[in-house]
């Protein structure tokens, strides 16, 4: 792996990611609307967090306290589709309440979404959890990976496994055919430094990753970084942008363990 040069703004990342003048400002305008869009839902997730996890089937379950152990509280850790949905509600909330004329109107947002394919119908199709795509014939379109991140091992079985980079990599049918797709990990809030750290160190020592450059987007809290991964011969390498949205550390309710 190799760092790229500087820090680029979303221009310069869509320009290494290879797209021509005349794609670069769609592209640019969905990442846009991507970021703010998650960024608005990231905050009103967080501010209804308490009444999400009294709802049946946000939580993972817990495992049953033993006899006469020690209770504590335990972490109320959401299942991976209850809070991607939970989040796409806020973003198709926000996109809806926008005026007539704004810009984002231009973008069409779509969560679990079937993936067309050769192969596969119905219930065999793999699903795109989180796609922004140009309303233009043949305009592009930024897909959205999802993965909660409780362990460490996370990074490497989920994140970075057949569910989540491996996905955007393999040979057969990618989640996308574009040059640049987004990988998002959900983290509790009081830990997102930590996992930023983990991840970036995770993700930069992957023997798929060829280079890695920062990204300076206005439309985000802080800086973000992207990673540039080869695919198979026929199909351009994707550059992956590294996300985490966060949500309340919160006490599962009703539940203890020792």
């Amino acid at each position: 792996m190799t760092a790229g040069s500087g820090s680029h703004d979303l221009d310069g990342l869509i320009q290494l990611a290879g797209y021509d003048k005349a794609k670069l400002r769609y592209m640019k305008l969905i990442v846009q609307c991507a970021l703010e869009s998650i960024a608005h839902a990231e905050s009103k997730m967080a501010s209804g967090w308490a009444e999400f996890c009294k709802k049946d089937g946000a939580l993972r379950k817990v495992g049953k306290p033993k006899k006469g152990g020690t209770s504590k509280p335990v972490r109320a850790h959401p299942h991976e589709n209850a809070v991607t949905y939970e989040l796409a509600d806020h973003v198709d909330d926000y996109l809806k309440a926008l005026p007539a004329g704004h810009e984002f109107r231009e973008v069409n947002f779509r969560c679990e979404r079937p993936k067309r394919s050769r192969k596969l119908a119905g219930s065999k199709q793999k699903r795109v959890d989180l796609q922004y795509e140009a309303r233009v014939s043949g305009g592009p379109e930024f897909v959205i990976e999802a993965k909660p991140l409780f362990s460490k091992s996370d990074i490497d079985k989920k994140y970075l496994g057949d569910p989540g980079l491996g996905r955007f990599l393999r040979e057969e049918e990618p989640f996308t055919d574009a040059s640049l797709a987004a990988l998002m990990g959900y983290v509790i809030q009081t830990e997102l430094t930590e996992w930023a750290d983990r991840l970036r160190l995770a993700v930069t020592k992957d023997k798929r990753c060829e280079t890695t450059v920062v990204v300076s987007p206005v439309t985000w809290r802080e800086d973000l970084w992207s990673t540039r991964h080869a695919r198979a011969s026929q199909v351009q390498p994707i550059w992956m942008l590294h996300l985490l949205v966060t949500y309340p550390d919160a006490v599962h309710p009703g539940a203890t363990m020792p």
